[in-house]
């Protein structure tokens, strides 16, 4: 039963596509054949002799011209692909000598900054000696050593995070001994002698 149904598909594909074959056979024998084929006929009875040069030519040149169009197509594509594959090239071997003189660039001066900034800072400490013991004398020395220490001290621990500390807290005083302090606490007078601050007081409701 599957056989049958699958022969009976085939069949119908093949009935489709024949019919469709056909059809544009018809169409194109309506539409070139029949009035190339009664032109042709029309002009060799019109003109015998050219018509069969012209004949023959056409045969003969048909390879020819085929061969010309095939070859015409892979010299433009080889010619496309080659540019292509070229123009790619040509900016990748660029871009990697551009990037290996920049980095060549960057790489000297790098090694060329290093002994500048040595002869820059030892410049500024030796130029800092001559004007600390030219001024001070011994003492100038003295101070250019510690200013010296200090540069490189300050230099070191610049790289170093420093945690913040938290404030600490004041310890509680007691309220009793807070009033004893107070009670206890004395003044001076203009008479330069120390009395005590409840006596002062009493002085002052008196009067």
């Amino acid at each position: 039963m599957t056989q049958d149904s699958s022969h009976t598909r085939l069949a119908s594909y093949f009935d489709k596509s024949s019919n469709v074959v056909r059809d544009y056979s018809a169409k194109f024998e309506e539409s070139y054949g029949r009035p190339a084929v009664e032109y042709c006929t029309a002009s060799f009875h019109m003109s015998p002799i050219t018509s069969t040069f012209l004949a023959i030519f056409s045969l003969l040149s048909f390879l020819p011209i085929v061969f010309f169009i095939a070859i015409s197509l892979c010299l433009i594509l080889s010619v496309a692909f080659f540019a292509l594959a070229g123009a790619i090239a040509t900016i990748l071997v660029a871009e990697f000598i551009f990037i290996s003189v920049v980095a060549s660039i960057l790489a000297f001066l790098f090694f060329l900054s290093v002994p500048l900034t040595a002869t820059v800072v030892l410049t500024y400490i030796f130029s800092r000696f001559v004007l600390l013991t030219r001024s001070n004398g011994r003492a100038g020395m003295n101070e250019w050593l510690q200013e010296t220490k200090n540069h490189f001290i300050s230099s070191e621990s610049a790289g170093t995070a420093r945690t913040p500390q938290a404030p600490r807290k004041k310890p509680k005083q007691d309220h009793l001994h807070d009033s004893d302090n107070s009670d206890t606490s004395v003044i001076l007078v203009p008479n330069n002698e120390p009395q005590n601050l409840e006596a002062l007081s009493e002085t002052k409701f008196s009067s």
